[in-house]
């Protein structure tokens, strides 16, 4: 019940939606800097100096600008063989937001089972609004995480550990749907390196689950 209310009362809704963009952006800030990109880490400063006047929709702004701030930065990274130019999906079509795709989705299976764990209502969020079918609390944490897929993503590239051979693309005349996708040699070589992040994220959603699950034994009714 002190869920709910998180999520029904705008102003506790706000400040944790608040929260967890401020937290997002200073993971993606502080990866830019380390990778020496001044202007990009500048851009994302500015924004999070508006977070806290923001309401949630204006949030979702900014958090949208921040990505594609960070996108542009991770292309410029890259090789231009990658083709990567910012963010598209369903389906990916090509080989960076394939793997950003798949990481997500790793991603959210965790956090579904995180907060299950602490009784949490995986579909009630406090950031992305509640939407019939989707788990939007789920997606709130995978926000969270998205800065370190994004950092895990570039080190296997620049490392050589995921190669173009590792993924197939479909035919200019084949079906659209198909998208770019990991071949079985690929998932292999994503998992190898995949394993050791994922259990440090599992332990990092453990931790914030409860710490959830404690912020709203706050907010419950009567």
């Amino acid at each position: 019940m002190g869920q709910y209310r998180g999520v029904s009362e705008e102003a506790l809704a706000t400040r944790m939606a608040r929260a967890l963009v401020r937290s997002k952006l200073r993971q993606q800030w502080l990866w830019l800097c380390q990778q020496g990109l001044r202007e990009s880490a500048i851009a994302v400063k500015q924004l999070m100096g508006k977070i806290g006047a923001a309401k949630r929709p204006a949030l979702l702004g900014l958090e949208g600008s921040a990505a594609r701030t960070v996108y542009q930065a991770m292309a410029s990274l890259l090789p231009d063989e990658w083709r990567f130019s910012g963010r598209n999906r369903r389906p990916p079509g090509d080989p960076v937001n394939a793997m950003l795709s798949f990481g997500s989705t790793l991603i959210y299976q965790q956090a579904v089972q995180a907060l299950t764990r602490q009784r949490l209502d995986v579909f009630a969020g406090f950031y992305h609004q509640p939407c019939a079918g989707r788990a939007s609390l789920a997606w709130d944490m995978v926000e969270l995480f998205r800065p370190t897929l994004e950092a895990f993503i570039i080190e296997q590239l620049r490392k050589g550990h995921i190669l173009q051979s590792h993924f197939t693309t479909p035919a200019p005349d084949g079906p659209v749907s198909e998208g770019c996708r990991f071949t079985s040699e690929g998932l292999g070589a994503w998992f190898h390196y995949w394993l050791a992040l994922s259990r440090i994220a599992e332990r990092r959603m453990e931790k914030l689950s409860l710490k959830w699950a404690q912020a709203a034994l706050q907010y419950k009714m009567g």
